[in-house]
């Protein structure tokens, strides 16, 4: 689960792990834990989904502005 550091100093949590090495968080980063460290610095993160983005279709010079018409 992912959790956001809500305090406003960077703090040490020795008995937490992340990545191979102690955890240091640092004010409003989000870490992904095993659980809450229940001592009321963090908030769960909301899963944020980005919309898929619309194709783009290359430029025709009909289409595009700056192309110099033909005759």
């Amino acid at each position: 689960m992912q959790f956001t550091f809500t305090d406003s100093e960077e703090r040490t949590y020795p008995n937490i792990v992340v990545n191979g090495a102690v955890l240091v968080a640092e004010p409003g980063q989000t870490y992904d834990l095993d659980a809450d460290p229940s001592d009321g610095r963090w908030t769960a993160a909301e899963a944020t989904q980005s919309a898929p983005e619309a194709p783009v279709a290359p430029a025709t010079p009909e289409a595009d502005p700056t192309s110099t018409p033909t005759n």
